[in-house]
């Protein structure tokens, strides 16, 4: 983000990133957006309880199934991304000049 804030504020000229920065914060950005959808279900799923099963709720979401549904949201994100990720870089590469100054997935395939 800070990389971002910076080169908004610059000239259009004057703009360089690297690929490997570019790399890192497409990384970076999509886990970011990944483990907050999956927090966004872990929350539903925690309503859904609450709603459907009112007396069953504190036995349902214990401390221990918040610790389990958390790192899941992590356990899944970290991979899918670092396959997403993972397949964009074995790509070969036509270009070397980033003209985004916001890195994404689809910022990488328009070096291919």
């Amino acid at each position: 983000m800070p990389r971002l804030l910076q080169d908004i504020l610059m000239e259009s000229s004057e703009r360089y990133m690297t690929y490997v920065d570019c790399v890192v914060q497409a990384f970076f950005v999509h886990i970011f957006a990944t483990v907050s959808h999956t927090v966004l279900m872990i929350m539903a799923f925690d309503r859904y309880v609450a709603i459907c099963n009112p007396l069953r709720y504190t036995a349902i979401m214990t401390n221990k199934m918040v610790v389990k549904l958390s790192a899941l949201a992590w356990g899944v994100s970290v991979p899918a991304v670092a396959i997403l990720i993972g397949l964009t870089v074995r790509l070969s590469r036509c270009r070397y000049k980033i003209e985004n100054p916001f890195c994404d997935n689809a910022s990488l395939f328009k070096l291919s």
